[in-house]
């Protein structure tokens, strides 16, 4: 579930008592040819080392690092603990639908599980996985160009902050209704150069 340590350079805002918890494979074999394949062509340079690297130049101390398949962190990590989950990983349906079943036993009550490439060309299984989730009682609150946000709590309060937030965010935004529920969509504005750009192509028209 982990990067090479981009994302998780943002990430410093643990409470007293708090553990911050990483696993990857970190360069081992998976057991499933298509995820080491593309796991060895597209994060050749994905290795442990290369994290605590990363890491280290944001953080002073490194989180509790876990080398090994998603299954294997309930042996790691607390159980119905969690506020938040990023999840990063195999891209293989199989691999993605555990992943799921992993967060839903780690997060707290209203906690929030954060699925990356939920909508890419490359990464079908991703997109198979987390709406079949949303059948089985996973709440989307918000999606952005790359990311799902989602909890198995009650997604109100999320929603509520949100519709108070996002007006002044700087971001585009837009309610939709899913599969009966309300989620935003959320993506950032264009630059300025770019909105001058498309200005200039229209008035061409």
């Amino acid at each position: 579930m982990a990067t090479s340590g981009d994302f998780y350079l943002a990430i410093d805002n643990l409470h007293p008592g708090e553990v911050f918890t990483v696993i990857d494979l970190f360069g081992d074999v998976s057991g499933a040819l298509a995820n080491d394949t593309e796991n060895a062509q597209q994060y050749p340079a994905l290795t442990e080392q290369r994290f605590r690297e990363n890491y280290k130049k944001a953080h002073d101390h490194l989180p509790v690092i876990v080398k090994g398949p998603s299954e294997i962190l309930p042996d790691h990590a607390a159980a119905d603990a969690h506020r938040f989950i990023h999840i990063d990983g195999s891209h293989l349906y199989e691999h993605v639908a555990t992943d799921v079943m992993t967060a839903q036993k780690l997060l707290a009550p209203q906690g929030i599980a954060v699925f990356d490439d939920y909508r890419s060309v490359h990464t079908p299984g991703v997109a198979a996985a987390v709406w079949q989730a949303v059948e089985h009682g996973m709440h989307v609150i918000a999606v952005s160009p790359m990311k799902m946000y989602a909890t198995w709590g009650d997604p109100r309060p999320w929603r509520k902050s949100l519709t108070s937030w996002l007006p002044g965010s700087g971001l585009d935004y837009e309610e939709q209704s899913v599969l009966g529920e309300a989620l935003f969509r959320v993506s950032p504005k264009p630059s300025v150069l770019l909105r001058a750009l498309v200005a200039y192509q229209k008035r061409r028209k």
